[in-house]
Order: structure tokens, then C-alpha cells, then sequence
């Protein structure tokens, strides 16, 4: 919802409600007062707590979300000089460049935390510092969150933090995410996201993007992008200190183009799509929206345990111009990290010709399905059911696909239906369906599926498998020589211990050697 699509009236009617509903806390310090005052005077302020039409009563309790918390995190006395300068030469976090849409983008370098490091509150307040810093200068421009998970791993992973960044923009920025990209997530954090999952509601699942180097540059253009995510952007983070700023005897704000804390944008922010289709720099919505008026709803999927299916429930038969016989195409893509054997089967095999009509799906690759039905049926096929099969393979049994679907248990395999329908209207040869591409909730979904499947194959190997029993063989052979080496160990240090107490005993008592010889001269 844009800025000007919210009334006048919206915004009395959510400044009177939130100051009647919370009139004590408006009175009595729960609040910052620069922040009442601004509530009280600021129309644009009240607005960024409306996220949509009918979401009133939402944005009054946003207000009071957001304005306690302020208050409570004392963010407006937050400044660059709160921090320590090794926060800021660090360079975990920083705006630069801008998206296709022209939104900011804050950069989250997640290899460059270390949780635990420092303390956590410190942290949250340095993220909170880039966040209000955003929202102050333009309170009603979007920001994009890129979280390069690149080089990562479980030391980098803080649940805390990234649980504070999901809650400050669902609470107390609730107008200020466009969307948040995780680049190259690694997938032993997986587990992590599914816990994730369950903080977001259906809209904040739409705004998270799971990207790779190969499609990043749907959301960033090229010259946009750094050169370790495919970009042609050189930019180094460096850190300037205020005096060294203060030196150049320029004022820096959040929109120069330096290298220090403040984000830069490029200079053709108001650039259209040019004339080949390519969209630069700030893309109006009106063209993104013809650009992606060609594609095909991407959520027209039915996201099973093995495979994705697209389309989703319906066959639309259709005839591409200059051809006789009707045709569409069913999409299978596997995420899973193993080989998905799949088969089609139909209620009327004598009305279709399916190619192919089995085979098999490799790890994250796609196979298509063509289904053509034959010129004299075409009005009669609203009563026919096509069933997808699909069952798991290893690589071992690969080879003996088409003889394991006689043996395989039949609560091993998923199944899928899809209806048919017949469309006279002629398909374009160039407008063929598009292969599936996952929303985030279904790339969150299949993570955690593949997680799931993993840790199954791993028990199964550690446990089952001659290899694994092998392994464990091993490792406890090696515990036990470790243990053996360590008794080992202990034993020559406390013998060489024992030496050496007695040896400083006769340094220090020389006498005792005279009384053992005076001894043996009295008995012999």
C-alpha cells in the first residue's frame, strides 16, 4: 500500500483510537516524548503503521508495539559515537546500492559475526542504529535486507538475532521491508529456517527470498551486485571516521556515494526500463508489472513430499497454432538430495499419448511431461484423471526403476491426480508453461524436507549399512587406543613426578644418604 493511498481519515482515525486505547501510557513516561509529540503532529509518522486498507486496529497496536519499544531501547539516543569503533572497521553491516526497484540495500555480512562474540543487546542495538538511521531519513521508502550467508556456518548462525530483525520489521518497522533475501544459504542450516518459519505469517513468508549467485539478478541488477555474487560492483567496505568526514569539509548524509557507514545509491535512481526491455536502476511498477505480466503464476504447484507438480490440479489441453492435437506439460522438480523415480498413469490411455511416460528425476534438476490428446477426443475429456507416481531410489538401484515399481510398498509411493480440461483457444509456440520456481514458503518447506531426508539416510548408513557399522567399529577401536594412549600419559607423568619429589627431597636432605651408610657400616 503506498503512501498516498492511505487518507486523511485513516490517519485521525488511528491516532484518535491508539490515543484513547492507550491514554495512560501516553501520559505516564511509557513512551518517549519525542516520539508522542511527533505521533501527536507527524501525519506521515502515523502512516507507517498502516500496512494496508482494513488493518486499522492492527496499526494502533503497532503504535503502541513500536513506540515502547523505542522508549525501552532508548533508539532515538542511539548515535554513530554509541558504538566502538572496531563495530563499525568490522563492516558486518552497511547499506550500499540499490535494487531493481530502487530500494536500499542493507547488506547483513553473516560471516563476519561470531555469536557469542559480543554481547547480544550491543548487537541489536547496532542493527536497530542502521534501521532507525533508514527510517529517519526516508520514513516512507522500502529497504531490502540481503543476508549473505556465503562462507557461513553454524558459529555465524545467531537465532537471536535474526529473530530481533524479523520482529523489528514485523512490529516495529512495519512499513519499511520490501523483501529480505538470504544468498546462498548453506544447507547444514536448514534446521534453523524451519524453526524460523513459525515466526513468520503468510505475508512475511512472501517478502523471504532464498537466492544463489544464479538468480540473484532477479531482484539486482548486475553493476548492483558485488563480484563474489556474480556483479560487476568492486566496492570495498571501509569504514571513515567521523573526523576524517568532518575534514573533507562535506556534509555526508545517506545519500552520498562513499565507502563509509552510510549507504550509496546509484545516480540513475529514476531511470525507466529502457527501451530493450532491460530494466536499470529504479524500475516504476507499472513496468515491472508488464514485465512480469508474460509469466506464468508461479504458484500454480502442488508441493509434494518428493516432487513439486506443476500444474498443480488442472491439464488445460490446447493446440498450438498450425497443429492438430491439443498438448500441455506437467512439470516434476526434485529438491530432494537423491533420484525421484516418477510414473504417469491416465483412466483413458487410449485418448493420450504421454512422452515420457516414466523415468527418473536427478537432484535438483526439473523434467517435463508432454501429454498430447488426440484430435477426436477433444470434447470428451473432463471425466479423464491422470495420476502422477512417485517413489524414492539410491543410486545402486537407479538401473532397475521400471522392476521396482512391482515391489515397491505401496505407502513408499506419492501420488498426485490431476483433472483435464479442453481449451479451443490456441496456445502460442512461444508461451509454453514455465517450469516451476518455489515461493519461499515452499523452498522453506523443502528444506526442511531435505534436512529430514538426510538425517534419515545418515541413521540408516550409521546404523544399518556395513559401511557404517565399519565406522563405528573404527571409531570405538580409536577411542579406545586414545584412552589406552592418555592412561599411557598420565601414568609416565606421574612417574616422572614421583622422580622428581625425591630427587628435590635428597638436594634438599643430603644427610639421609650419610644415615643409609652409617647403616650398612653397623651391620657389617
Amino acid at each position: 500500500m503506498s503512501r498516498d493511498e492511505i487518507t486523511k481519515e485513516d490517519v485521525e482515525s488511528v491516532r484518535d483510537r491508539a490515543l484513547t486505547k492507550f491514554d495512560e501510557n501516553f501520559n505516564s513516561g511509557v513512551y518517549d516524548e519525542r516520539d508522542v509529540d511527533k505521533f501527536k503532529t507527524d501525519d506521515g509518522f502515523v502512516k507507517t503503521f498502516i500496512r494496508g486498507p482494513g488493518r486499522l486496529d492492527e496499526a494502533v497496536d503497532l503504535v503502541h508495539e513500536s513506540l515502547k519499544w523505542r522508549n525501552e531501547f532508548k533508539i532515538n539516543d542511539i548515535t554513530e559515537d554509541t558504538f566502538e569503533r572496531w563495530a563499525w572497521e568490522r563492516g558486518a553491516v552497511y547499506f550500499h546500492n540499490v535494487d531493481k526497484d530502487g530500494h536500499a540495500i542493507l547488506y547483513f555480512r553473516v560471516k563476519e559475526h561470531k555469536r557469542g562474540e559480543q554481547p547480544t543487546e550491543k548487537v541489536k542495538q547496532f542493527v536497530a542504529y542502521w534501521l532507525e538511521s533508514a527510517f529517519k531519513e526516508k520514513p516512507h521508502e522500502k529497504i531490502v535486507v540481503l543476508f549473505d550467508m556465503a562462507s557461513t556456518g553454524l558459529s555465524n548462525l545467531d537465532m537471536d538475532l535474526i529473530k530481533f530483525v524479523i520482529t523489528s520489521f514485523k512490529l516495529y518497522y512495519p512499513t519499511l521491508l520490501a523483501y529480505l533475501l538470504v544468498y546462498e544459504m548453506p544447507w547444514v542450516l536448514s534446521a534453523a529456517w524451519k524453526v524460523i518459519k513459525s515466526w513468520l505469517n503468510t505475508d512475511a513468508q512472501s517478502r523471504l527470498k532464498f537466492v544463489t549467485k544464479s538468480d540473484i539478478q532477479e531482484y539486482i541488477n548486475k553493476d548492483q551486485l558485488m563480484e563474489h555474487m556474480g556483479g560487476t560492483d568492486t566496492f570495498k567496505y571501509k569504514y571513515i571516521p567521523p573526523e576524517e568526514r568532518e575534514s573533507g569539509k562535506k556534509k555526508v548524509t545517506f545519500a552520498d556515494q562513499t565507502p563509509a557507514v552510510f549507504r550509496s545509491f546509484s545516480e540513475n535512481l529514476n531511470e525507466e526500463c529502457k527501451p530493450n526491455g532491460i530494466p536499470t536502476g529504479k524500475v516504476s511498477l507499472s513496468c515491472r508489472r508488464s514485465i512480469m505480466s508474460s509469466q506464468d503464476n508461479e504458484e500454480n504447484c502442488f508441493n509434494g513430499r518428493l516432487l513439486t507438480i506443476k500444474p498443480a490440479e488442472v491439464l488445460e489441453f490446447s493446440a498450438a497454432d498450425g497443429s492438430k492435437e491439443a498438448f500441455d506439460i506437467v512439470f516434476l522438480t526434485n529438491t530432494l538430495p537423491y533420484p525421484i523415480a516418477y510414473k504417469v498413469k491416465t483412466t483413458s490411455p487410449e485418448k493420450y499419448r504421454v512422452r515420457p511416460s516414466y523415468g527418473i528425476v536427478k537432484p535438483g534438476s526439473c523434467s517435463k511431461v508432454f501429454i498430447y490428446l488426440h484430435a477426436e477426443y477433444n470434447d470428451n475429456v473432463h471425466k479423464d484423471r491422470f495420476l502422477i507416481m512417485a517413489m524414492e531410489l539410491t543410486d545402486d538401484n537407479c538401473d532397475n526403476a521400471v522392476h521396482l515399481w512391482k515391489c515397491v510398498p505401496k505407502d513408499s509411493i506419492m501420488e498426485h491426480r490431476l483433472r483435464c480440461i479442453y481449451n479451443p483457444c490456441a496456445r502460442s509456440p512461444g508461451k509454453l508453461p514455465r517450469a516451476p520456481k518455489l515461493s519461499a514458503e515452499q523452498q522453506l518447506i523443502k528444506i526442511s524436507d531435505q534436512l529430514r531426508a538426510l538425517e534419515s539416510v545418515s541413521l540408516w548408513v550409521k546404523y544399518n549399512s556395513p559401511w557404517g557399522l565399519k565406522m563405528q567399529s573404527m571409531i570405538r577401536s580409536n577411542n579406545r587406543q586414545e584412552y589406552l594412549i592418555r592412561c599411557l600419559l598420565l601414568s609416565v607423568f606421574f612417574l616422572y613426578g614421583i622422580i622428581v619429589v625425591i630427587l628435590f627431597i635428597l638436594i634438599r636432605h643430603p644427610e639421609w644418604l650419610n644415615i643409609q651408610t652409617t647403616c650398612k657400616s653397623v651391620l657389617f
